[in-house]
């Protein structure tokens, strides 16, 4: 006679979720026969194994897992237990301006998102020394960020980054976007005399500040 019979170190998650196994069948198995069903993909026996569950769908998926197990003589008895894998969930958002002069705006557009429900945002510089803006939002509308710049005469070098959260608490990460912004540009000049005579010459001395300016 055989009992079959398993435990798995979880059974429910986020996806993809990966799930150990460990056999504790009672009874002599046939391991030649004997196999692990996980729905989409049977596995010849193993005592202990592992499996990845994948769900692309927008609602929770339950795979009922069994284990078949035969005796040498013929016997057999399934164990099942059902995994349930979360919702897919993809953060992703553009922008529709990655460089520019100060002042300085670009649409940020998170909706090419799929399943996040709630958008945690970061605005920062590489030393998080000017600027280090963190705020949630809750939905996938289309907002504006404004900046002017704050390093004359250098350009100011910002990352946008952003994670998203499902309503089971499963994190997506998007990849990050590298915004540059150029400082204002001020033309500005100074000269010799302001009262002059016919034909007397006038100096004049460009004090323009700006990021590689052109005369």
């Amino acid at each position: 006679n055989v009992r079959a019979g398993f435990i798995a170190d979880t059974n429910m998650g986020c996806n993809p979720l990966v799930v150990n196994f460990t056999d504790t069948t009672r009874g002599f198995i046939d391991t030649a026969n004997a196999y692990w069903d996980f729905v989409t993909y049977q596995q010849s026996y193993t005592p202990n194994t592992s499996y990845t569950f994948v769900n692309n769908t927008s609602n929770d998926k339950v795979f009922d897992v069994r284990l078949i197990g035969i005796s040498l003589y013929g016997c057999s008895d399934t164990a099942h237990l059902p995994v349930t894998v979360h919702p897919y969930i993809n953060a992703n958002f553009a922008l529709d301006n990655l460089a520019g002069c100060s002042p300085f705006a670009t649409n940020i557009n998170p909706g090419g998102s799929v399943g996040v429900n709630t958008y945690h945002w970061n605005i920062f510089d590489g030393n998080r020394s000017y600027l280090d803006s963190v705020f949630v939002r809750n939905n996938k509308n289309i907002f504006t960020f404004n900046h002017n710049d704050a390093t004359q005469p250098n350009p100011d070098t910002l990352f946008v980054s952003m994670y998203g959260l499902n309503a089971y608490g499963c994190p997506d990460t998007a990849l990050t976007k590298r915004i540059i912004v150029y400082p204002e540009v001020h033309s500005v000049f100074i000269k010799s005399d302001d009262n002059i005579c016919d034909s007397v010459e006038v100096g004049f001395i460009n004090n323009s500040i700006g990021y590689r300016l052109l005369h």
